[in-house]
């Protein structure tokens, strides 16, 4: 297992610097027409970066020239929305007010002391919320009508829900207990907040093919709390998303991993969240198998024409 776990990183290591030192991209990618754009002058780092984010969080949004020819699933969008978090204050009226519709609005965060938690201050900022031992789920009224969305067992929550909370503190028992990483900023006092997106009322929209992303609160004019504090972005339907080998289906195994590799950069922010962009994915894709051994999702992405 031990020569499996090195043998592993080492190969993504060699792919990942082969795609940062000569990217392989393809005419009908977004960000390759934006970056094409921008390099001839025609639109500034400012609109370069409202369309880079418009991709991820609502795609039908950026001008036809820059909408892509087919769906190229990505399966991370947390270094763009890093960089929003960063540039945020600095941006104009104008691209925030663009932008503000897709994000994350009026959020909260949860303490997990049962007697901090003042309604008036800590409630949920959307419709639902679910907390596990050290996670706090929340998503809204507007939900997929597919099986995974049901409620099976009758226990007042989507099976989407039940399944996610399982994965959550199995990837925490893993990489914080097992591995002994650092636990995420802020999180012996508040629960880490996880958001199912495009799920209405007030939650993040997320692209159909894009599996999910993590960063910062600093745009959120509602939080209360620690600004610094990281939470997660999950999409609410993984459907059509490539097939992997879960023994489970492919909904699941894609849940698994996006939210092994999504955990994984929270903690990286507690160490370095300025950490080399290409090594935080590197090894958050490391982190995936390293969990969920079966699922191989990320192989979809060992090809050069769907992957980063």
């Amino acid at each position: 297992m031990k020569t499996r776990r090195i043998f592993l990183f080492l190969f993504l290591a060699l792919f990942f610097i082969g795609v940062v030192v000569s990217p392989r991209l393809e005419a009908s990618d977004v960000d390759t027409l934006i970056k094409q754009a921008f390099n001839r002058g025609e639109i500034d780092s400012e609109t370069a970066l409202v369309y880079r984010v418009l991709k991820v969080v609502a795609p039908e949004r950026l001008p036809d020239s820059f909408k892509a020819d087919k769906v190229r699933f990505e399966k991370c969008a947390t270094l763009i929305m890093l960089e929003l978090s960063a540039r945020w204050p600095g941006l104009s009226a104008g691209s925030r007010k663009r932008l503000e519709p897709y994000l994350l609005r009026n959020s909260r965060l949860i303490p997990k002391a049962p007697d901090r938690r003042d309604k008036g201050v800590f409630q949920s900022s959307l419709p639902n919320s679910c907390q596990t031992t050290n996670f706090n789920i929340e998503w809204g009224n507007t939900i997929p009508t597919i099986t995974e969305w049901q409620d099976n067992d009758s226990n007042g929550r989507p099976d989407y829900i039940d399944n996610l909370a399982v994965y959550l503190e199995t990837c925490w028992a893993h990489e914080v207990e097992t591995l002994q990483l650092l636990e995420p900023d802020q999180s012996s006092t508040y629960y880490v907040n996880v958001y199912v997106a495009n799920t209405g009322d007030g939650a993040p929209t997320l692209g159909s093919n894009i599996y999910g992303y993590t960063t910062t609160f600093p745009y959120d004019t509602g939080l209360s709390g620690p600004l610094d504090m990281a939470y997660i972005v999950m999409n609410d339907d993984y459907s059509a998303f490539p097939a992997n080998d879960d023994p489970e289906g492919k909904f699941k195994g894609a849940m698994k991993v996006t939210f092994a590799h999504e955990f994984f950069h929270v903690i990286q922010f507690t160490y370095d969240i300025d950490e080399a962009g290409w090594f935080m994915e590197l090894s958050a894709t490391w982190m995936e198998d390293e969990i969920f051994t079966d699922v191989n999702d990320y192989y979809n992405y060992l090809q050069g024409s769907g992957g980063w």
